[in-house]
């Protein structure tokens, strides 16, 4: 075989080929890879010849994220591991197709091809042949009892392999060389695959020694009921969703599944919800509608025809109070429904912040399904919700995790009847959080009131106005920016928020004499300086000789709450629900310019602004203020209980 194959570490390897060393690459023991159809044969056969014995492999794909999809491939590189730990890599993007002798290998039912989740979703429809032989890992973990859903955290529970996060390697997979660490990730995955078998082998098997014997009496006895498991819709969404079509919303089916869902929501009080918007020119409303129950409803709003809407049974869903309506991030869909049709829709409610109450991070609704809905649970959440196309996938998921998270937080464990123990846990846990995302993006994060202060008289008087802001609340939001490409020099930009909407976007660069006012407050120990890398900021605000006082991370608070601490666009957008975009433009652009621009007005007030929302998000989570008639004096109580060790001097 040629170099074109390159096979490592100059080992003797299957039928007699010799390992050559790839160029300018660590070496690895034995793998191959294949980028010339004239070699395709020879690994084909090596792949065969190993699965005679027990016939399996580990298979795992790989594919570039970053680039549109050009060939009828479903991955840029497709690696097999055989039960002897010798690994193939088919670089399916130079072979330009999925060849015949591949195929053929993934046709053969005599072939267990062991694949962790969402393998089989990419190869779906891409191969001439059905591959059939398809076992998915997580099928096996769920003969021993076990939970973990991702080849890493398998890995990581069973085999104490610690493989790298996938999101690593979304780019690459393209390129003329493979780098080492594409590689070893493909390798480690696809050997991870076949060792995982091994595993749950040995713990299905406890007294008896792996051969070929007992391997594949194990593949007969406990896997052969998992092979090539179809991921169907249960037969109660089936018979609610025709085959992913949307209904109008004026057809007599329509009514009558919303009278359905009414009665249902009777019983329960609650309700799955999501919404599309089509990529027409009128942005047509798709709505998706599920109850506990299983009653789901894909429905088409009408563009043009508001009475339509006015009319029917979903504007008494909606504005039912007593319905609660669960989803993720909702808040901009309600908003959109509300402008266009008139209709408000009340008791809306996140489920990040059941999540949260579960001691959970909220992340996306695709993964939080996966990891807490029951595995017993409709398998339309639990398992298809991966391949979120169908709008009954994101209403019936948000439902069921729902009910799970209802179950983590069994709030009255003596209460038998399921009606009455939803009500309880909405009474309980879901009432106080209801459309509050929604409120704060629309009301509490605009700033009310940028004031750009040029020169220094402007400044004494804002100084003024922030101070007495302070008395009431002692926190402010607080950033600097500074023109990247000026040789020397300090910070261009003050900008200070204070809990009453203003913004103060004071130049620097163009006040020649800083007011003793603003020096003032900035070393004032008892104003709460607050925002994301504060510290930093601080530091070279005195270099500048404006000496700061006082300064408080509000990444360190998410620590305190439970939360992973992140950027400040990260947790604003997934605490506050508020898009904050760093764009190089923008935050690389000239804040010494005569006139700041709209959006450097925009963003470097809200960089400001949120930083301070996110202490008062994070402080009402520590501890809500319910003895405390004085705001300032519940806010310095959470300072002085919460924060002290993390507040800084510089």
């Amino acid at each position: 075989m040629s170099a074109n194959l390159a096979c490592v570490n100059q080992k003797p390897t299957q039928n007699g080929i010799k390992n050559q060393k790839i160029e300018a690459q660590q070496p690895i023991e034995n793998v191959c890879i294949v980028t010339n159809t004239e070699e395709f044969k020879k690994a084909i056969e090596i792949l065969k010849s190993s699965c005679k014995d027990y016939g399996v492999l580990g298979i795992h794909g790989d594919w570039d994220k970053g680039k549109p999809r050009t060939l009828p491939i479903p991955f840029d590189v497709l690696s097999f591991a055989t039960y002897n730990g010798f690994v193939v890599m088919f670089r399916l993007t130079q072979l330009k197709c999925i060849p015949k002798e591949l195929e053929e290998l993934l046709a053969n039912k005599d072939i267990v091809k062991v694949h962790s989740r969402g393998f089989n979703f990419r190869m779906k429809g891409k191969c001439k042949k059905k591959v059939v032989g398809k076992l998915d890992l997580c099928d096996l973990a769920k003969e021993i009892d076990s939970t973990p859903t991702t080849l890493r955290e398998l890995s990581k529970v069973y085999l104490q392999k610690e493989l790298p996060e996938i999101s690593i390697f979304t780019e690459g997979w393209l390129e003329n060389k493979l780098k080492t660490e594409h590689i070893k990730f493909a390798v480690d995955s696809a050997l991870s695959c076949i060792e995982l078998f091994k595993c749950f082998a040995s713990k299905s098997l406890p007294d008896m020694h792996l051969n070929e014997q007992t391997v594949r009496e194990f593949i007969v006895k406990y896997c052969a009921q998992h092979l090539d498991k179809v991921r169907e819709q249960s037969n109660e969404v089936q018979k609610y969703c025709r085959s992913e079509k949307y209904l109008q919303l004026e057809s007599d089916e329509s009514q009558n599944l919303l009278k359905e869902l009414i009665s249902c929501c009777n019983e329960n009080n609650v309700i799955g919800l999501a919404c599309n918007w089509n990529c027409d020119k009128e942005k047509t409303a798709m709505l998706q509608l599920a109850s506990l129950q299983g009653v789901c409803l894909l429905v088409q709003l009408p563009n043009t025809n508001v009475e339509i809407v006015q009319n029917t049974l979903l504007k008494e869903i909606f504005e039912r109070d007593d319905i609660m309506k669960v989803g993720f991030a909702l808040q901009k869909d309600a908003e959109k429904i509300f402008d266009r049709y008139g209709i408000r829709i009340n008791s809306l409610f996140d489920l990040r912040h059941m999540a949260k109450l579960c001691g959970h991070q909220p992340t996306s609704l695709t993964k939080m399904v996966r990891r807490f809905v029951e595995k017993e649970a409709n398998e339309i959440a639990s398992r298809k919700i991966t391949e979120i196309k169908s709008g009954v996938n994101h209403a019936q998921g948000s439902v069921l995790l729902f009910n799970a998270f209802a179950e983590k937080l069994n709030v009255n464990s003596n209460i038998d009847q399921q009606s009455q123990f939803i009500k309880n846990v909405i009474k309980v846990h879901c009432a106080k959080h209801f459309n509050e995302e929604y409120k704060m993006v629309t009301v509490q994060l605009q700033p009310k009131d940028i004031r750009i202060v040029d020169d220094e008289n402007q400044c004494v008087k804002v100084m003024q106005e922030i101070k007495s802001h302070c008395a009431e609340y002692p926190v402010i939001g607080f950033d600097c920016e500074r023109f990247a490409w000026k040789k020397s020099g300090g910070e261009s930009l003050l900008q200070l928020a204070t809990h009453q909407g203003l913004c103060a976007l004071i130049r620097l660069c163009h006040i020649k004499v800083i007011p003793k006012e603003l020096k003032d407050i900035m070393r004032d120990k008892s104003i709460i300086k607050v925002g994301k890398c504060v510290h930093a900021d601080a530091k070279a605000l005195g270099n500048d000789g404006i000496y700061v006082s006082s300064t408080l991370d509000v990444g360190s608070m998410a620590v305190k709450c439970g939360f992973h601490s992140g950027g400040l666009e990260n947790m604003s957008h997934t605490f506050l629900n508020a898009p904050l975009y760093k764009n190089k433009r923008i935050t690389l652009s000239n804040w010494e310019r005569k006139e700041l621009d709209d959006m450097q007005i925009s963003y470097a007030a809200k960089d400001a602004m949120y930083g301070f929302e996110l202490f008062r998000f994070f402080a009402e989570k520590l501890e809500l203020n319910l003895s405390f008639k004085k705001e300032s004096d519940y806010v310095r109580h959470i300072i002085k209980k919460y924060c002290a060790d993390c507040i800084q001097d510089n």
